[in-house]
């Protein structure tokens, strides 16, 4: 739970691990049985056969959750934490819930005032509305739930809990009533709002779009904006702006890289505006900045980490150190008897007379198979000691939010000795593991990065 002081009190704000589902919602194409991101995360569910004939991942998880409770919420987290920064929404939803943590709130003013209203045809006495005031007052808690599923473009909705009854949360209209019932002392009050027609009217004082009736009532639960679920979405770029203060100044920048050079000037613009931040070089552990590549992974730059910083007073001679053990490496004698049976074995390919460095094998090569499979392939060929140069210059820039082993992932930029290019890297904390798919990762993909250490 998060506690912060509101109108003079301490209130708790609890934390929901929850996203925006977007991609469980979206239709599941062929086998999914043998989907490598479905595959892990049955094995994350303990999960021993995904159900079949679903149409969603959203469905698939709604089958399995009655196979295993908690498939479900673990589920939709795993799935959309695929793409979403899980540490940005999760603060987001709080912020969300700090906007109705006052007495006087949007949210909170409607529904006392619903049940005053009501409460008013049976007994306008000022003493019992006031304690009925009071006691609804000092149960509600609106908090916002990125799960729930709204008509329009943006889902998302505010649910009422129950403080007062070990934070229960009130999301169907009979715990709503039953909340109604515990929040009233009056013996006559309480006997009236039993009663259903209570509840109809109340759905129809509350908000002027809800048309109901004793035929419609078993579709109240349909209705957007009741007082236990308000559908209204929630657009949490905004919502940051709004908390902070920062309402001329864009958070987030979008960028489309040219190559790796191009992004690993983005980065460097990045990670200086934090870093001039003096409070930021007191940190003795990473200080993680959120970024993303949109529709595919969301992780953070570690914008202190000593073989970025390096760079980030100066860095006229950046890409030259980077180089230089790329080139010896790439120009020195290569072992290519390895490689070359693989490819004769997988292939059928035989190369006669090959060349006695990487750069010229690696020439040969490509006239036969596509260039950045004989990169790849090419350094899980080189020697650890030569990759250990490599690592000497190379720059962590991200963590991948992933372990292997135990150990970090990391991204790295560094020159490939193979293509002679700067490549994204994935390492093993300090060790350069494999050049990722440069086209997936750089030509193909949108990267938006937080920017504004003013408020970080």
């Amino acid at each position: 739970c998060l506690r912060r002081h509101v109108e003079g009190q301490v209130t708790t704000f609890p934390i929901l691990k929850k996203l925006p589902l977007d991609l469980v919602l979206k239709p599941l194409q062929g086998n999914y049985q043998k989907h490598p991101t479905l595959e892990k995360l049955r094995k994350y569910l303990k999960i021993d056969k995904w159900p079949e004939n679903a149409k969603t991942i959203d469905e698939l998880l709604q089958m399995s959750e009655k196979l295993v409770p908690g498939s479900l919420s673990k589920g939709r987290f795993y799935i959309e934490s695929q793409t979403k920064n899980p540490l940005v929404g999760i603060w987001s939803n709080i912020l969300a819930s700090m906007a109705e943590g006052g007495s006087n709130t949007l949210l909170k003013t409607a529904l006392v005032s619903s049940v005053l209203k009501i409460a008013e045809e049976v007994n306008n006495n000022e003493e019992i509305l006031k304690e009925l005031q009071d006691s609804i007052l000092s149960r509600i808690h609106m908090h916002y739930d990125p799960e729930i599923i709204a008509e329009g473009e943006m889902n998302g909705g505010f649910v009422l809990y129950d403080k007062m009854h070990k934070f229960k949360r009130i999301d169907t209209p009979t715990r709503f009533h039953r909340f109604l019932i515990r929040s009233i002392n009056n013996p006559k009050l309480k006997e009236e709002f039993r009663k259903k027609k209570v509840m109809l009217d109340l759905l129809q004082v509350y908000h002027p779009d809800n048309k109901v009736n004793d035929r419609s009532f078993g579709k109240i639960n349909d209705l957007a904006y009741t007082p236990w679920i308000n559908k209204i979405g929630n657009d949490p770029k905004q919502l940051l702006k709004i908390y902070r203060g920062v309402s001329q100044t864009d958070l987030w920048h979008t960028v489309h890289p040219k190559d790796a050079i191009d992004l690993l000037k983005q980065v460097i613009l990045t990670s200086r505006q934090f870093f001039k931040e003096s409070k930021i070089r007191r940190r003795s552990s990473s200080f993680l900045v959120p970024v993303r590549i949109i529709g595919k992974h969301t992780f953070n730059l570690i914008v202190n980490h000593p073989s970025l910083t390096r760079w980030l007073i100066e860095d006229s001679k950046m890409l030259e150190t980077l180089l230089v053990p790329a080139k010896e490496i790439s120009q020195s004698p290569f072992q290519s008897e390895a490689i070359l049976k693989y490819l004769k074995d997988k292939y059928d390919y035989t190369l006669v007379s090959p060349p006695k460095n990487l750069g010229e094998l690696r020439n040969k090569l490509v006239e036969t198979f596509e260039d950045q499979f004989i990169d790849r392939l090419l350094f899980s060929y080189i020697p650890p000691k030569d990759r250990k140069k490599l690592e000497t210059t190379a720059i962590h820039f991200a963590n991948n939010n992933n372990q292997q082993m135990g150990r970090d992932i990391h991204f790295a930029f560094a020159y490939n000795p193979a293509s002679m290019k700067l490549e994204i890297f994935e390492t093993l904390e300090e060790v350069l593991n494999k050049p990722l798919d440069q086209d997936s990762h750089i030509k193909n993909a949108l990267w938006e990065f937080y920017e504004n250490p003013e408020i970080s």
